[in-house]
């Protein structure tokens, strides 16, 4: 054991001076670089700028989404495009820094391949897509233009995406990335049992529910089309709904009213588990040297 561990230290070592070496390298040819990465990363000025860009960005894309503004819409397109250019610069200008920033592993394909990076760039993509294509029927006076503001809402809802710049601004990451390794296990084991639970009793609802007739009453409609759990996707959905403390308005028979009492007394509870884990170890890591040293880091 001391000898493998020494081989893998030995290794881990070797890559941390080569990736040392190949920094140091790179931000003596590339001392702009460096500044722009202080500066992007650093700058308390730059950071509120970017916050205060982020956040007028959404509300403009959510407002775009308001049926009732449609005569004004191009204005609020006019208003959204110097932010989202802004936010477009941001992002390009991270990609091209990433090779001398070390909290990226001094690589422009990790960052490229960060969750958050990826949902950036496809609704920078999904929204200039939309626009060109508005452009392009303008211009040529082709295309549907119900479909086109359909289309654009759509994007501008996907917008949203850009709130994760606040996350980054609080350094949520790293005290997430903290948090997930000390529940990691027990949240996967909860979540297992949590959907265990949903995927059983469901069955039991569809078994119960799925055509009744009591008193004259039916869970069929006037039309014959059958209404409430009529499939497992259906029954899945509203006992979804259940096991988040929420009832629809639902006739049940009588195995359907054992099990929302069920419900009551234990789903509810049981789905809840993984999210209350989650809180437990944010909760404890608090209050650990883990977190102290990460806040005197930062």
């Amino acid at each position: 054991l001391r000898r493998r561990f020494r081989s893998v230290a030995q290794q881990a070592l070797a890559r941390h001076r080569a990736q040392v070496t190949q920094l140091s390298l790179d931000r003596d040819a590339n001392p702009g670089l460096v500044e722009l990465l202080v500066y992007l990363e650093r700058d308390s000025g730059y950071q509120q700028m970017l916050l205060g860009c982020t956040a007028a960005h959404i509300f403009l894309a959510c407002l775009r989404t308001v049926p009732e503004l449609h005569p004004r819409m191009v204005s609020w397109d006019i208003a959204m495009m110097p932010c989202i250019l802004f936010l477009l610069w941001d992002t390009g200008k991270r990609i091209q820094t990433a090779f001398v920033n070390p909290s990226l592993g001094c690589s422009m394909k990790s960052y490229l391949l960060r969750a958050d990076v990826m949902l950036k760039l496809i609704a920078f993509a999904m929204y200039f897509a939309t626009v060109g294509y508005g452009l392009f029927a303008w211009f040529f006076e082709k295309g549907d233009e119900p479909f086109f503001e359909e289309l654009l809402a759509a994007c501008c809802a996907s917008q949203l995406i850009f709130f994760v710049h606040f996350g980054s601004a609080i350094r949520a990451k790293a005290v997430l990335s903290l948090v997930w390794a000390e529940v990691r296990d027990t949240v996967t084991i909860m979540a297992y049992v949590s959907l265990t639970f949903w995927a059983v009793t469901s069955t039991l609802w569809y078994l119960s529910e799925e055509k009744w007739e009591i008193d004259g009453e039916s869970n069929v409609g006037d039309r014959g089309d059958d209404l409430g759990m009529k499939d497992m996707f259906s029954t899945l959905y509203y006992t979804g709904i259940f096991l988040l403390g929420e009832w629809c308005n639902f006739d049940f028979t009588h195995t359907g009213a054992g099990l929302s009492m069920l419900y009551t007394i234990v789903g509810v509870g049981i789905s809840a588990m993984p999210m209350a884990v989650v809180q437990d170890g944010l909760t404890t890591l608090m209050d650990t040297d883990a977190y102290a040293f990460l806040v005197q880091q930062e």
